[in-house]
C-alpha cells in the first residue's frame, strides 16, 4: 500500500519553443515530480512502477475529463513523468481542474491536487488568434526583442541543446540535480571538513529546495565503535547534522528542506569527530536538490 501524500510535488506547464509560435508545435505536456513512499513514510523500492493519473472537473466526485497509465522509473522514491506523454491533453484549462494519482492496483490516493495556475498557461495558445496579436507582431519591443540575447547572452540561434537543457532545469516551475560520488576525510577533531564535489544550481526566483543526503561514514580508530559526524549546508548555513557511532563504515541519510535565493546556490556535505584520536572516511555520497 503506498502512501496517500506524496511528499513534494511540483506541477507545471512545459511551454518552451524557441523556434516557432504556431499553434500546432505548442507541447500539451505537464512536467510532473514527486517522491513516493510507502504507508511508513519511507521511500519505495527502486523500479518501474505503473502509474495511472486522471484529471477531474471536481475536488471529489465530479466527472472524469482525462486519463492516461504510464510505466514510470521511481529511484529513491523520487520520480519524473510528462503527463500527456500518451494520452493527449485536449482541455481547454479555463477551469478548476484536479490531479489524481492511481499506482499499481492501489485505490486512487486521496485528497486530489489542484492544478496551479502554471498549467493553465495552455490558455495562451488562443491569443494567438487575438486582434491585438497583429499589433504586437510590428510592435517596437517585438522588433527589439528579435535581436536581443536570450538566454546566457547567446541568441537564439547560437542556443545548443546542452543550453535548452540548462534552461528547463532553472526554469521557476522546478528542477531537480544530483551529485554523486561525493567522499573525503576529516583529519583533525572538532573541525568540520568539506568533502567532494560540491553542488551548485541557479534559481530564477527564490525558492524552497529539498535536499537529500545518502553517504557511507566511519571513524577510523580501531578497536570499538567511535563517534562520527555529518551535516549538510546550503549557502553556509546549516540544514541538518547526525551524529552516529561508526566504527565500520555506516550508511547515513539527512536532508531536509531549505530556502535558496535566486541567482546561483552552494550546496555542500562535512564531516567531522570530537571524541577520540583518528579520522573520519566519507565515501559513496549522493546529493539530491529538487526545486
Amino acid at each position: 500500500m503506498f502512501k496517500s501524500i506524496l511528499k513534494l510535488i511540483f506541477i507545471s506547464l512545459i511551454l518552451f519553443s524557441l523556434l516557432s509560435t504556431s499553434y500546432a508545435q505548442i507541447p500539451h505536456l505537464i512536467n510532473y515530480q514527486g517522491k513516493l513512499t510507502d504507508k511508513d513514510g519511507d521511500p519505495v523500492a527502486d523500479g518501474n512502477y505503473s502509474v495511472t493519473f486522471r484529471i477531474y472537473d471536481a475536488e471529489s466526485g465530479g466527472a472524469l475529463l482525462w486519463e492516461e497509465t504510464q510505466s514510470i522509473l521511481v529511484q529513491k522514491g523520487i520520480f519524473f513523468c510528462l503527463l500527456g506523454g500518451v494520452t493527449n491533453l485536449g482541455l481547454a484549462f479555463d477551469k478548476p481542474y484536479w490531479l489524481a494519482i492511481k499506482v499499481g492496483s492501489d485505490s486512487e490516493m486521496t485528497p486530489r491536487q489542484q492544478i496551479a495556475s502554471a498549467g493553465y498557461a495552455l490558455r495562451t495558445e488562443y491569443a494567438e488568434n487575438a486582434g491585438r496579436s497583429a499589433t504586437a507582431a510590428a510592435a517596437d519591443i517585438a522588433t527589439r526583442a528579435q535581436d536581443s540575447d536570450k538566454l546566457g547572452g547567446k541568441s537564439l540561434g547560437e542556443l545548443s541543446y546542452e543550453d535548452l537543457d540548462t534552461a528547463l532545469q532553472d526554469m521557476i516551475v522546478g528542477g531537480e540535480k544530483t551529485v554523486t560520488g561525493i567522499e573525503g576525510t576529516a583529519t583533525t577533531r572538532n573541525q568540520w571538513f568539506d568533502l567532494s564535489p560540491e553542488m551548485t544550481f541557479k534559481l530564477l526566483t527564490d525558492r524552497q529546495v529539498d535536499f537529500d543526503v545518502d553517504i557511507e561514514i566511519r571513524h577510523t580508530q580501531v578497536p570499538g565503535n567511535y563517534q562520527a559526524s555529518v551535516r549538510l549546508l546550503a549557502n553556509d548555513e546549516v540544514i541538518d547534522t547526525l551524529t552516529v557511532n561508526a566504527g565500520n563504515f555506516t550508511r547515513v541519510t539527512i536532508g531536509g528542506l531549505a530556502n535558496c535565493l535566486q541567482g546561483v546556490n552552494t550546496v555542500k556535505v562535512q564531516v567531522a569527530y570530537g571524541t577520540h584520536d583518528g579520522s573520519v572516511e566519507a565515501r559513496n555520497g549522493t546529493l539530491t536538490a529538487m526545486w
